[in-house]
């Protein structure tokens, strides 16, 4: 694992308080192999009666999400991964049980024979991947979810209770999930909150176009395969003096990570070719202080293919009465502030703020995403969402981690 700091300012001007803002990112070694371990997939597909309508193509919804799952299949190396496939509507039926990938056309015919049915219920699915579904020795599990509607049956409430308190069991497991909703009419809030409460790198995002789900399975894979360190663990501690603003990852999508006291950890299944990026605000009371000044621990672990991994590093800056020796603030993390900003303000429906947060990064191309998707309809902002939090700082982690 290769780990960089960028701090926004390395000289400060003496003072008695000061924002310190530092990047901390974590990439792929390039001179290592991948870990190769074996997938543990278990998918949940939504087979309610709202599949039925029309998607992209000429297909219903079902046609296309069938369709595109059976493409993804081609990834899954025989003999190694594992799969497991179970639809839902009021009941649940397990198309395919966990089985090791063999014969790819029997599990296509499989999927090509799920027909829809009524309203929705997610959790019993949900408990089966989670309890019966035992994780696979030296394998990467992660729980692929997609629905068009809302959690319904037998109420919303009681489902939704039931969702969360298995995301909450994921959680426990160190079992990730990928959630997918498509149209309108599912709870998008709902389905953020899951995820995020499920942890361990899980995302949620809005798909428009069903058929797109056979390059998101296959992404999904391909990242998967990719891991290269396992079992990441990251904390970071502030000094007494320092207070923890806010502090932000982005792979797979931007998210705020909780300040408890002055602590910020996180943790993750693997990292894979994307790499990993932290975005720590402080507050420093330096009461005037001359020289260096300590900010922060950060304290990496991780379980790589030779062994255990640990690193240990200090945020350092220095306040000078110099004025020539003041650090300009550093690109990179000033593009990061102000795109994370952007996205935050696309998310509350600020969409003036963000086009002129996104510009002033030099954003673009996302500016001119929030100006369209902004004016169209629900689908159209519900897709905006997704992209600024997964696109926003795409580029902030760099090729260096790349195969």
């Amino acid at each position: 694992m290769q780990v960089e700091l960028t701090l926004g300012q390395r000289y400060l001007p003496i003072t008695d308080e000061a924002e310190v803002i530092f990047l901390l990112r974590l990439l792929r070694d390039s001179q290592k192999q991948s870990a190769d371990l074996a997938l543990d997939l278990r998918k949940i597909l939504d087979r309610s009666g709202s599949m039925d309508e029309p998607a992209d193509g000429g297909l219903t919804r079902i046609q296309a999400l069938k369709a595109a799952v059976n493409e993804s299949l081609s990834l899954l190396r025989q003999g190694k991964d594992r799969l497991c496939i179970v639809v839902f509507d009021d009941t649940m039926k397990v198309i395919l049980d966990p089985t090791i990938v063999g014969d790819i056309n029997a599990i296509k015919k499989l999927i090509d024979g799920v027909r829809t049915g009524g309203s929705t219920n997610l959790s019993n699915p949900l408990r089966y991947t989670l309890e019966d579904v035992k994780p696979m020795d030296g394998s990467l599990p992660k729980i692929i979810i997609f629905t068009d509607g809302n959690v319904n049956a037998p109420s919303a409430a009681a489902e939704e209770r039931a969702c969360l308190e298995l995301a909450r069991q994921a959680n426990r497991l160190g079992i990730p999930f990928a959630v997918f909703g498509t149209g309108i009419d599912y709870n998008e809030k709902f389905l953020k909150n899951m995820a995020e409460v499920a942890g361990h790198g899980s995302y949620f995002e809005h798909v428009k176009q069903v058929g797109a789900m056979r390059l998101r399975l296959e992404d999904e894979m391909e990242n998967l395969k990719s891991v290269q360190d396992l079992d990441v663990r990251i904390g970071i501690t502030a000094e007494p003096v320092v207070e923890i603003l806010e502090a932000f990852k982005y792979v797979p999508q931007q998210l705020a990570l909780p300040v408890s006291g002055k602590i910020v950890k996180d943790e993750f299944p693997g990292l894979d070719v994307r790499g990993q990026a932290y975005l720590i605000k402080t507050k420093v009371h330096a009461g005037k202080a001359v020289g260096d000044f300590k900010i922060a621990t950060i304290a990496l672990s991780w379980q790589g293919v030779a062994g255990a991994g640990v690193k240990s590093m200090n945020v350092v800056v220095n306040f000078t009465a110099d004025e020539k020796l003041i650090s300009p603030v550093d690109k990179t993390v000033r593009n990061t502030v102000l795109n994370t900003e952007g996205t935050k303000a696309t998310l509350s429906g600020q969409y003036n703020r963000a086009q002129t947060l996104f510009t002033t990064s030099g954003n673009t191309g996302m500016a001119k995403k929030v100006e369209t998707l902004a004016k169209s309809d629900e689908d159209a902002k519900r897709t905006l969402r997704t992209v600024t939090v997964t696109e926003a700082n795409k580029g902030i982690i760099g090729k260096k981690g790349a195969k």
